[in-house]
């Protein structure tokens, strides 16, 4: 669809005169049509077909990323459908069907889908509070396995705590009480600074039509869409990527490109020519070498939480886990 002015060439015009029967009496004017021209994309056939594979027919999305420049190189949805129904005349028991599927097929979710991002955001926060000084890389939290901010309590996600905690070691182990506490000194602007300074809440610009925008909440947000202020215990939430944040899983591939390339936004495209660029998110290199050594230590750290995964290699491997919770799915419907 956004390339049909590449593929889809100039349509032809024929001017005749005919008689009254209809018959051509003469030919006034033509001209031809030109053919589209051909469309290389960045997409790896193979990377494609195994993300596919691998997805099978569960519900979601994969996205794969040459975080040096932002080609695309596997975009898949699940379910999806078959674009030859779409090539002519559209049978209406398809149509029907696609619409009333509740796993919602015409969905690309890869970048119209909004998850609440879970754990995985917290690299993101990570590295904002070590280039900003909200955190040094020795500052240590004791996890006992619960905190209590504002008179709440709130629970890790390891029964009993993971002990003294800095910020690789809450990267590795994904602890959720280092990231209260970030949240409850940091605040709602800074989260939503540093979850900016990696691009969520705007779109991408892929040169695809559709892409979401996703959210990242603030006080002026909540009092427009909800009619009430921000209550101070939603940042803490906010602070392992429950409540009101969301992203789209090609949102999340651009952030950790980011932490990957040293600190540079790249410009997904599936088409060359759409490329831009890459440009500084504004963190620190030392801040980002520091949350990459976490990521690291999430698949070869003895606690990491996808140590399973250190088998795999080479090459060296490093990224994190993400949960996060859903708050509500249609009756009837197995997720």
């Amino acid at each position: 669809k956004n390339y049909q002015h590449v593929l889809g060439g100039t349509m032809g015009n024929l001017v005749v005169m005919v008689d009254a029967l209809g018959r051509q009496v003469s030919k006034l004017s033509e001209e031809k049509p030109l053919p589209g021209k051909p469309l290389r994309v960045t997409i790896d056939s193979g990377l494609q077909r195994a993300a596919a594979e691998a997805l099978g027919d569960q519900v979601g999305a994969i996205v794969a990323l040459d975080p040096r420049s932002g080609a695309v190189r596997a975009l898949v949805s699940q379910p999806a459908f078959d674009p030859e129904y779409f090539a002519g005349f559209l049978d209406r028991t398809y149509w029907q069907q696609l619409l009333a599927d509740p796993r919602k097929p015409l969905t690309n979710r890869a970048l119209q889908a909004l998850y609440p991002p879970g754990s995985t955001i917290k690299p993101l926060y990570a590295a904002g509070a070590l280039s900003d000084g909200s955190r040094q890389p020795g500052d240590v939290v004791f996890c006992t396995g619960a905190v209590t901010i504002y008179g709440h309590p709130y629970r890790c996600w390891q029964a009993g705590g993971h002990g003294r905690v800095d910020v690789e070691t809450a990267v590795e182990v994904s602890c959720d009480s280092y990231f209260y506490y970030l949240a409850r000194d940091a605040g709602l602007e800074k989260l939503a600074a540093w979850a900016d300074a990696f691009g969520l809440g705007r779109p991408t610009g892929i040169d695809l039509p559709g892409e979401a925008a996703g959210l990242v909440p603030s006080d002026e947000w909540s009092r427009r869409a909800r009619g009430h202020k921000w209550f101070a215990g939603e940042t803490i939430s906010v602070g392992i990527g429950q409540g009101p944040i969301l992203a789209t899983p090609l949102q999340l591939a651009v952030a950790y490109a980011a932490l990957v390339n040293g600190g540079f936004l790249v410009r997904p495209h599936l088409v060359g020519e759409a490329a831009q660029p890459p440009r500084p998110c504004g963190l620190s290199p030392e801040a980002l070498a520091h949350v990459r050594l976490g990521m690291s230590r999430v698949v070869h750290g003895q606690r990491g939480t996808a140590r399973r995964l250190a088998n795999l290699g080479p090459p060296l491997l490093a990224g994190k886990t993400g949960t996060s919770q859903v708050v509500r799915k249609r009756e009837g419907v197995k997720w």
